[in-house]
C-alpha cells in the first residue's frame, strides 16, 4: 500500500545487508526505504535548536502544572520513521545484489509503478576491510 502511494519521479533505496539473528540462526536482511524528507528533518533540526534554547524549560511553579505543547506533531505509522519511510524488507538466502534485484521485480508485479521509479542500491560489501588512510602501513602495524 505504500509503495503505490509513492511517486514515481522520486527514487527508491535498497539498502543493506543488515544482520539479524532469528532464535539462533544468523540472517541478513535488506530495507526498501523512501527518500528522506528534508523538510521534515529541516524542522526536526530546528526543534531540537529550539528546545536547546529554550530558557523557560526549567522554569516550573509546581510539579502538577500542565505542560502546554507549542505545535501538533503527527503520529506515524509503524513504518514512517523520522528520516524516511521503510516501505518493504526481505531477507534472501545469498545476499547478492542479483536475489535482491529479484525481490524488487517480485514487488513490481503487484506494484506496476514501481517499474518505472528510479531504484538505488546502497549494499554493504561484506569483505570490507579497514584502511588507514594515508598511511601504507598494514593494519596490524597499526595497534602496536
Amino acid at each position: 500500500h505504500l509503495i503505490s502511494k509513492h511517486k514515481s519521479d522520486q527514487p527508491l533505496f535498497v539498502e543493506g545487508p543488515y544482520p539479524v539473528y532469528l532464535r539462533d540462526v544468523h540472517q541478513q536482511y535488506f530495507l526498501l526505504r523512501d527518500e528522506p524528507d528534508i523538510n521534515t528533518l529541516m524542522k526536526e533540526k530546528q526543534r531540537q535548536l529550539d528546545e536547546e534554547n529554550d530558557n523557560t524549560l526549567f522554569e516550573w511553579t509546581s510539579y502538577f502544572e500542565d505542560e502546554h505543547c507549542k505545535e501538533i506533531k503527527p503520529v506515524l505509522t509503524v513504518h514512517e520513521q523520522e528520516d524516511s519511510t521503510i516501505l518493504g524488507l526481505c531477507i534472501t538466502g545469498t545476499c547478492t545484489k542479483s536475489s535482491v534485484i529479484t525481490w524488487i521485480r517480485c514487488l513490481e508485479q503487484k506494484n506496476p509503478n514501481l517499474a518505472k521509479t528510479p531504484v538505488i542500491f546502497k549494499l554493504i560489501s561484506s569483505n570490507s576491510e579497514i584502511e588507514a588512510v594515508g598511511d601504507n602501513r598494514p593494519y596490524r602495524e597499526h595497534r602496536n
